[in-house]
């Protein structure tokens, strides 16, 4: 008679474990090293966030008080700092339409730690506020990101803030506090 001799059972556990790890890596991503970037701009009563896929498509998320929805989606790519963005579609007057022919630009800026872009057109994701302003405000302020400017957020957070409308809150003025 022949004996075979099983291995430990600790060796069958790693065995799973690796093999689980591994599963769960490539469905979810962990494995990837391209991932999507997020940028949130505080409006008020409203916020925008902007998605920058892995896949060279972005979108971008208007959250208000009265709901979610997405207001431009298009194609982007990178050289250096510079990020240029080409919408597909937009939003206006509560219809989607395709938009072809256009694009716009914005830089990728980091001061203190903080990453935020900068739009030198109207026309663009954000509103045009020169990057000497962004600087001051947080140099002014450094517990509070300005508002309408898209500063770098994680996947986490704009997946549980986008899940809601807005709640609406009210921003008492400087002069007042």
């Amino acid at each position: 008679m022949i004996w075979l001799k099983v291995p430990s059972m600790k060796w069958f556990y790693l065995l799973a474990l690796f093999v689980c790890s591994t599963a769960v890596c490539q469905t979810t991503g962990f494995a990837k090293t391209d991932h999507a970037r997020f940028y949130k701009a505080e409006c008020g009563t409203a916020a925008d966030y902007l998605e920058l896929a892995s896949d060279g498509t972005y979108r971008i998320i208007d959250r208000e008080h009265m709901g979610v929805e997405v207001t431009e989606r298009g194609h982007w790519h990178q050289s250096g700092s510079m990020i240029t963005f080409t919408p597909s579609s937009r939003l206006r007057g509560g219809e989607t339409t395709s938009v072809s022919g256009t694009s716009y630009e914005g830089d990728e800026l980091e001061y203190k730690g903080r990453t935020f872009l900068v739009f030198k057109v109207e026309g663009a994701a954000g509103i045009v506020i020169p990057a000497n302003e962004t600087k001051q405000q947080l140099d002014s302020d450094p517990q509070s990101l300005p508002l309408y400017v898209f500063f770098k957020t994680s996947a986490k957070a704009v997946a549980q803030e986008t899940k809601q409308a807005y709640q609406v809150r009210y921003l008492q003025p400087d002069n007042l506090r």
